[in-house]
């Protein structure tokens, strides 16, 4: 055995044990996690991506030539795993996940042809060099091709949740810097670059436009670190606030003033009466919850009557608040500006100065009308 094979056996043998980590991090915050069940089965099921690579390495390849090609499928298992974990952190209603696991469904199908290939065939391909030669290995470049035209599309759609969850955050939540999603972000970004270095790596080898002999398991290996951060980032620890807010009936519905108007008028009851402008992260379904509301009803009504958020209207409440204190006891801008979630006391000033010039205009325009 050389030592570039015991190089490779080691490296496998690492990555294996790495995802011990986010196992062990979904265990013991298993309660804690809206999406567990969903991070639990992707963290198992991710270290099948190397069968292949184990059984070359180890030289395992023949006997057990009946496992080669098994798992071709875990990369498009794990990015639909992580697409409905983040809906399960960002959405009360994420989409019914059946038709997304058909996806995974038909890939596992698609392998068939393959795994009732002769075993000498099978161990040749996996054991030599797969370069060129299209006509022969069509099956091969288009079953990865596929496979990272897949990973791409999910890697997208995860973005783009991501991003409507951040721009309507304020929608909802009152303290969204508690909630933000940066890492996610980034994350599944990563995973979009990969796959689409995985369709130019798959195109440039298929058409014998460039020789790389060990790309399979380049791409193996730069799917299975990617997979691994994109773990770790789903099970990393967060506050979650998912949104109870329907995004297109929030632009679409209509609702009547006088309706929106009692929609408001119930809002403010439940905030006066339960003093919920106090509570840090304080978010639109407690106040639902309080006012028996409904939480997309209360965002249109909000955002057509008042011209507001969620957070602002909970800010109006905790900059009334603030102005009682500051000015009738002796408590430090500092300690109310923490006490009421600001982010420091400039930030509380510079809010206090514009709800200040908001308030005078307000003023002015009632006494011109």
């Amino acid at each position: 055995m050389n030592q570039v094979t015991i190089a490779f056996q080691i490296f496998l043998i690492a990555i294996g044990c790495a995802w011990i980590f986010p196992l062990v991090l979904t265990w013991v915050r298993y309660d804690r996690l809206p999406h567990a069940r969903y991070a639990f089965i992707f963290i198992l099921s991710a270290p099948l991506m190397l069968l292949d690579n184990v059984l070359v390495v180890f030289n395992w390849h023949v006997p057990f030539s009946y496992l080669l090609g098994l798992f071709d499928f875990i990369p498009v298992l794990l990015i639909v795993l992580s697409f409905l974990s983040v809906q399960k952190m960002l959405l009360e209603r994420p989409e019914k996940p059946s038709r997304h696991l058909w996806v995974v469904v038909f890939f596992a199908l698609l392998q068939f042809p393959f795994l009732l290939m002769n075993p000498e065939a099978k161990v040749l391909i996996n054991v030599s060099p797969v370069v060129g030669e299209f006509k022969i290995f069509w099956f091969v470049y288009l079953y990865q091709l596929l496979v990272a035209i897949v990973v791409l599309a999910y890697a997208a759609f995860i973005l783009l949740d991501l991003n409507a969850y951040k721009n309507h955050l304020p929608e909802h939540t009152a303290d969204t810097g508690f909630y933000k999603v940066k890492s996610l972000t980034v994350m599944h970004a990563m995973m979009l670059a990969v796959s689409a270095t995985a369709i130019v790596t798959v195109l440039l080898v298929a058409l014998d436009l460039s020789y790389i002999a060990v790309w399979q398991f380049g791409l193996v290996m730069l799917y299975s670190f990617s997979l691994w951060l994109v773990a770790m980032v789903l099970v990393e620890k967060r506050l979650y606030a998912p949104s109870p807010i329907n995004y297109f009936s929030l632009h679409h519905k209509q609702l009547n003033e006088q309706d929106m108007q009692l929609i408001l008028d119930k809002a403010d009851a439940a905030i006066v009466e339960n003093k919920i402008y106090r509570k840090k992260g304080i978010r639109l379904r407690q106040l639902c919850d309080l006012s028996g509301i409904e939480p997309t009803e209360f965002a249109i009504a909000c955002r057509e009557i008042q011209g507001k958020t969620f957070r602002d209207f909970i800010f109006h409440y905790r900059l009334e608040y603030a102005k009682l204190l500051l000015s009738q006891t002796d408590t430090k801008v500092s300690v109310v500006a923490r006490k009421l979630g600001f982010d420091s006391e400039k930030s509380l000033s510079e809010m206090f100065e514009r709800y200040v010039e908001k308030l005078t205009k307000e003023h002015d325009a009632s006494k011109e009308g």
